[in-house]
């Protein structure tokens, strides 16, 4: 299914590409005066946008001249549609923020970006949401066991498999953790990996855990 998304025009003599929905986050881009983006959604004052070379994130709404205001926003509260699979699947903002970052980073590598994938959607916040109910930090569950017997009791089919697991207090320096290690960053920017699914709750202890479930089919 074809999905048209609507158009912006960037006003401002230059305006900042941002990872998250506020000034507190990365400045990852610039766009200038009549650049054109597409615009995925409304949060508060800010739009989800896409560049004209794929780069995904957030700015600042007064700045683009657009039709959009005629279209449903999202909702920050709850959750925000997903840019890679726009059908029924849903994220949390820190779930939105955390999928735009890591795609950010495939993309900056000349890398496709990751599909979401709805089970392993599931499978990655059903991680989560174990880690801060029973306070651990381990890719093996006291509950559930290692990823690959989830995967298996879940009856989800792959080639290969791997899991990224992170605690902080927001999605910024949850990829920056995850990028300045060998072995994590390696999943990020495989070339084998083609779905994911992302899970972030909050926690006491930890602030957010984020769980990131990356599987070649």
């Amino acid at each position: 299914m074809n999905i048209h998304f609507p158009s912006g025009k960037v006003t401002a003599e230059s305006l900042k590409i941002r990872s998250g929905l506020s000034t507190d986050n990365n400045h990852i881009g610039l766009l200038s005066k009549n650049d054109i983006v597409h615009i995925y959604g409304k949060v508060d004052n800010w739009y989800i946008v896409k560049t004209e070379n794929n780069l995904v994130g957030a700015v600042f709404a007064d700045y683009i001249e657009s039709s959009y205001e005629t279209e449903p926003t999202i909702q920050t509260s709850a959750t925000v549609e997903t840019i890679a699979n726009p059908s029924n699947t849903v994220l949390s903002q820190d779930e939105q923020i955390f999928f735009n970052l890591i795609n950010n980073k495939r993309i900056a590598n000349n890398l496709p970006e990751f599909e979401l994938d709805e089970t392993l959607l599931n499978l990655a916040r059903l991680k989560a949401n174990d880690i801060v109910e029973n306070k651990y930090f381990s890719h093996t569950s006291p509950k559930y066991g290692t990823l690959f017997e989830m995967l298996v009791n879940n009856h989800i089919s792959y080639s290969k498999a791997s899991e990224n697991i992170a605690r902080n207090l927001n999605a910024d320096s949850a990829v920056e953790s995850l990028m300045n290690s060998t072995s994590h960053k390696n999943n990020i920017l495989s070339q084998d990996f083609n779905y994911t699914g992302i899970g972030v709750v909050n926690s006491v202890d930890y602030g957010k855990v984020f769980v990131e479930v990356f599987v070649a089919k």
